[in-house]
């Protein structure tokens, strides 16, 4: 599952954790034929916060007063290109029997240059090894920046680093986040199955303190297109450090794959709400400024 920072890769996956072990629809939708242990391996948030965050999603299901086989290990510094470390992760499985493995993320699970082929090769050998003893495995993953040179917006070619990183894998998922806080989700590899359209999920919380991850349905793909460019052009203008010619920026977007119409409307739009607005230089090039507050405000 690859998708920037602050998507909600965490919540999404520590929600399908709980599907996993509780044999629940994963975000409501897709059944789950083989409900079991889930074992959660984290190297980004640490135990509190994984705590928190599973507590939460356990408060907006009613999944409180159940026991889960649901579990977590934070900061265990395994990596699983290292022999001990792979042995290590062997145990806990061979242990604890999961049917699904959840890396939170990926990278902090080996030490290879992730534009190297040879080098995530070793990485997605090493988890089959992990699948030949029965679980699933699921990873987070970060994307590329946007604006890079020959490389396309659709969602396969959006994993960071080597073509490996995603050759390699049986399933891939890209997700986005969409300018009204939803999160669009696409399938863009699906070596066993019938392959899925692309849909929609909302990461909220409730008065009550809890917090649902919730499908809602399938994607339109007009409106997906759009909030694509604009979220792409909130990307390029952060990756800018804050502000952005107009000329370079429409020319990020389109070079992402979004056609000059789509880019034009998506930037009248973010001028509109105030997302982008001018930036008082008096240079030939017209410059754009960001300003995230005017988005959190608007959603």
């Amino acid at each position: 599952l690859t998708a920037d920072t602050g998507t909600g890769k965490t919540w999404t996956l520590a929600d399908l954790a709980l599907s996993v072990a509780a044999g629940e629809p994963v975000w409501g939708q897709f059944a789950v034929h083989r409900p079991g242990a889930v074992l959660y391996l984290d190297e980004e948030n640490g135990p509190a916060e994984l705590s928190r965050r599973f507590s939460k999603l356990a408060h907006g299901r009613g999944l409180t007063k159940i026991i889960l086989p649901v579990m977590a290990l934070s900061h265990a510094g395994l990596r699983v290109d290292d022999p001990e470390g792979l042995d290590s992760l062997l145990r806990l499985v061979r242990e604890h029997r999961p049917v699904l493995v959840i890396l939170d993320s990926l990278i902090r699970f080996h030490s290879q240059d992730e534009n190297s082929n040879t080098g995530m090769a070793r990485v997605t050998a090493a988890l089959r090894r992990v699948t030949h003893e029965g679980p699933a495995v699921l990873s987070a993953h970060h994307p590329r920046k946007i604006g890079g040179i020959g490389v396309s917006n659709a969602a396969i070619e959006r994993g960071r680093g080597a073509k490996e990183g995603v050759a390699g894998l049986d399933s891939y998922l890209f997700a986005r986040p969409l300018v009204d806080g939803s999160i669009s989700v696409e399938i863009a590899k699906l070596r066993h199955g019938i392959p899925l359209s692309p849909f929609t999920l909302k990461i909220e919380d409730t008065p009550e303190g809890a917090t649902c991850v919730t499908h809602l349905g399938e994607s339109d793909t007009d409106t997906d297109k759009l909030d694509q460019a604009r979220q792409d052009m909130i990307l390029a203008a952060q990756d800018a450090g804050g502000t952005i010619d107009r000329k370079t920026l429409l020319a990020i977007v389109t070079e992402e794959g979004h056609s000059t119409r789509t880019a034009r409307r998506a930037l009248d739009e973010l001028r509109e709400a105030g997302v982008l607005s001018d930036a008082g230089f008096k240079d030939a090039r017209k410059r754009l400024r960001l300003d995230l507050s005017k988005l959190v405000a608007d959603e």
